[in-house]
């Protein structure tokens, strides 16, 4: 597991990074800071101000792209007020298996973060198959498990560890923290990064 400090006045383009450490650090920095500045989108239907994906399984999937990396919002399940303290969001997101790696998981996070500004919480699972997907998102009401991680959230199977043959991602973001999960493989990699904030901008 590898822990990162953020700060809050670094601005740096995340494509011309090289080094995979300082790549992951600054991406986590554009995260929490919620930049106006993200990597690039392009949606595919107008949408409600706030919302970024459908509120009901039913609803078509809205499409996408993070500096030329395709995806789609396949569910946003909000959880209680629509923004500010308290508030939260559940997110369910499809990434085409050509895409996965973590460059990639990055900007695709660090974009959809960008959309959706602190202090709200975020909860986010990518999965690159989309039948799992769509089971996953026809049976989701906002249950929370007793043995809930980021582990039960990704793979709704194991709280400590990778399934074989598993391949998805887990961001969350929460006030002072946001939290990393790679699978792939049977192998895990986790990245938590300290999130800085200035109190006087505590709204």
């Amino acid at each position: 597991m590898k822990t990162m400090a953020i700060g809050t006045t670094l601005a740096v383009d995340p494509r011309k990074i090289q080094s995979a450490y300082h790549f992951v650090s600054i991406i986590v920095l554009s995260l929490v800071l919620s930049c106006t500045r993200s990597a690039g989108a392009v949606q595919s239907s107008s949408q409600v101000p706030g919302k970024i994906g459908p509120r009901h399984a039913s609803e078509e999937w809205i499409k996408y792209e993070a500096s030329g990396i395709p995806y789609e919002v396949a569910l946003e399940w909000l959880m209680g007020k629509e923004s500010g303290w308290g508030s939260k969001r559940v997110l369910f997101v499809y990434l085409d298996p050509r895409y996965f790696n973590q460059d990639n998981l990055m900007l695709v996070f660090g974009n959809i973060s960008s959309k959706i500004a602190q202090p709200t919480f975020l909860n986010l699972t990518l999965l690159t198959d989309r039948d799992l997907l769509k089971k996953r998102t026809d049976g989701y009401a906002g249950w929370i498990m007793s043995n809930e991680t980021p582990y039960t959230r990704l793979t709704a199977e194991s709280d400590t560890c990778c399934p074989p043959n598993f391949t998805g991602a887990q961001f969350d973001r929460y006030t002072d923290e946001a939290r990393f999960l790679i699978c792939k493989g049977g192998q895990a990699r986790e990245v938590n990064a300290e999130i800085k904030r200035d109190p006087a901008k505590r709204q």
